[in-house]
């Protein structure tokens, strides 16, 4: 698979390529154990009625700078990826983790640590076999992207208009369909990362290789993340 690649581009080498992907998926873990750490950090300090973590948690306000600012962080390190330094991604990628990790508290501890335990287990099981899927298959998923796009453009307008509407049969819905398109684009954007690879940073070198295992981290992490949150959202009604 991809022999081709690897002969057209001296860059591109069966052990660069394998050095790119482990970057990718380190950058990937890294991003969910910052997220867990800022999580568990943020939730242990609201035990504290005097800290600054309980008065913050209490503000609608503050979480709403917080999702605002993962919105930001997102999209700027998206524009200005061809344009930055491989460091400063690197550096807004961690923040953007730790912020998430942040906004997650305020889900979480809506729901028992049996069921939070057994939302991540499921996602785990469900984003290792989705990423295989993508890396060793063959077939061409570029226009299965398209439609899970088109869907999730879909979801989150439904998302949006159930924010009004309140029903919670249309919310078990878009649980199942939001679950289902992030384990498509999982598989997805697995094919995606490696076809960009030889695409772009096995062409214009290292730097840009960096850079790119930044944003293919960046698209699995927010893969992994919404499969938890759909996870644990079915759960939450089971229970």
């Amino acid at each position: 698979m991809y022999d081709d690649d690897f002969r057209d581009n001296s860059y591109a080498s069966a052990e660069s390529f394998n050095a790119f992907m482990t970057k990718v998926f380190g950058w990937l873990f890294l991003g969910l154990l910052l997220t867990a750490a800022a999580s568990l950090f943020f939730i242990g300090m609201l035990a504290d009625e005097t800290s600054i973590a309980y008065a913050l948690f209490g503000s609608m306000g503050f979480f709403i700078a917080m999702i605002i600012a993962e919105l930001v962080l997102v999209f700027a390190l998206s524009a200005t990826i061809h344009k930055i330094g491989a460091g400063l991604s690197k550096l807004m990628y961690a923040v953007y983790a730790v912020v998430n990790g942040i906004t997650l508290s305020y889900i979480i501890l809506m729901y028992a640590s049996a069921v939070v335990t057994q939302a991540f287990l499921m996602a785990g099981v469900f984003f290792g076999v989705m990423c295989l899927y993508g890396y060793f298959t063959k077939s061409d998923m570029t226009s299965l992207g398209r439609i899970l796009s088109i869907g999730l453009v879909c979801l989150i307008v439904a998302m949006l208009i159930n924010m009004f509407i309140g029903s919670g049969a249309v919310d078990f819905i878009v649980c199942l369909v939001g679950l289902a398109i992030f384990v498509g684009l999982t598989a997805v954007d697995v094919q995606k990362i490696k076809t960009q690879y030889f695409a772009q940073a096995a062409a214009t070198g290292e730097e840009m290789a960096k850079k790119t295992a930044i944003m293919g981290a960046l698209k699995l992490y927010l893969d992994f993340i919404n499969m938890f949150i759909f996870i644990l959202r079915l759960l939450g009604r089971r229970d």
